[in-house]
């Protein structure tokens, strides 16, 4: 199995809904700032990705917290080395 653009549109699906509540946004402004670094992260593998820099994109998502990882999609994630 390979990279296809559908998984790479769900992992930007993923990314988009990576958001915390605008209730929490009011409450807590530095947990509404970690989740734009996440999804901040997140984009930069999507790129790296979409560059078709495996590596690179792998890299970036080994060292992102278990829970940010997890927006990866599945089948995309067991394609990476």
């Amino acid at each position: 199995m390979k990279i296809t653009k559908k998984l790479l549109n769900e992992f930007e699906k993923a990314i988009k809904a990576w958001d915390c509540s605008e209730e929490d946004k009011v409450k807590d402004p530095e947990f509404a700032k970690c989740y734009a670094k996440d999804r901040k992260d997140l984009t930069i593998a999507l790129n790296l990705l979409k560059a078709g820099k495996i590596e690179e994109a792998s890299k970036k998502i080994y060292w992102l917290d278990t829970i940010v990882r997890d927006q990866v999609p599945q089948k995309l994630y067991n394609l990476l080395p």
